[in-house]
């Protein structure tokens, strides 16, 4: 394969890479509310599409670059691995091929997993605060549906996942469905779990008699509890990380400080013990 091959591979990879890149970055607009739209959307179905919305983005818009990006990566990044393998050495290497084949039809997955993660992230960080604010809006007097308007139009940062979830989740209650199916849909889209928690308890104080602002401001307490357990846990383990290269780097040195001087002073008495024999 010559080297015009090379740089040709090199501008498709290249653009391939910028094209997804472009749609993770700009794709999680396609997902503003507007009229009709949950009733337009249905909820993602199978594993691919379910990341994929989960992600910030429209399978519908997204799904046919997510496999066309799969399919070619596979193919390209064996012939680049063969190429640059063939300046080096002669033979094909079947098992670099494999492995470059397999890396990129992952590579597109990897990438909407470290989506996913750091939306899911974005979501957990405010959701306390949210449904604070959501219950500030229910005893000021506003209903549910514009409590989630509201807060989200007004409490949020626009291109914030959680603003655009609550739009569509205000729009599922004025399609008639109940609190508690639209925090589950709303937790099926972020895969966050502590929503389908809302939505157990929503549906609960319906059975109970118990209000939705005490049902939610309970939740948001709940979750700052939670919030701070989990910090503190990341303090402790990154605690337990640091013994190690602490111990790793300062054993030598406590060695160094404390025997060194005792082995010394131990040498220097057999020696003088010698001298008297």
């Amino acid at each position: 394969m010559s080297g015009a091959w090379l740089d040709l591979l090199l501008v498709l990879l290249l653009a391939a890479a910028l094209l997804l890149l472009y749609r993770l970055q700009g794709g999680g607009s396609a997902l503003a509310a507007g009229p009709g739209d949950p009733a337009e959307r249905p909820a993602p179905r199978g594993r691919f599409s379910r990341l994929i919305r989960q992600a910030g983005f429209d399978p519908g818009a997204v799904l046919w670059l997510y496999w066309v990006a799969k399919v070619a990566l596979a193919a390209l990044l064996p012939l680049l691995a063969l190429e640059a393998w063939g300046r080096w050495r002669p033979g094909v290497p079947w098992a670099l091929v494999v492995v470059a084949a397999v890396a990129g039809f992952f590579l597109p997955d990897l990438a909407l997993l470290s989506a996913r993660r750091a939306r899911r992230r974005r979501v957990r960080a405010r959701l306390s605060f949210f449904l604070d604010l959501l219950v500030a809006m229910l005893r000021s007097g506003l209903n549910l549906d514009q409590g989630f308007r509201r807060t989200a139009r007004q409490g949020l940062e626009p291109d914030h996942p959680l603003a655009q979830e609550a739009a569509l989740v205000a729009l599922e209650l004025d399609l008639g469905q109940d609190h508690a199916t639209a925090f589950r849909a709303m937790a099926e889209r972020t895969g966050v779990g502590e929503l389908n928690g809302v939505a157990g308890a929503l549906e609960m104080g319906r059975r109970l008699g118990v209000s939705v602002e005490e049902t939610l401001a309970a939740q948001a307490d709940l979750m700052r509890v939670r919030r701070r357990e989990a910090a503190l846990r990341t303090i402790n383990l990154a605690t337990l990380r640091t013994l190690f290269p602490v111990f790793l780097c300062g054993f030598p040195i406590f060695l160094v400080i404390v025997l060194v001087p005792v082995i010394l002073e131990i040498a220097e008495i057999f020696t003088e013990l010698l001298g008297i024999l």
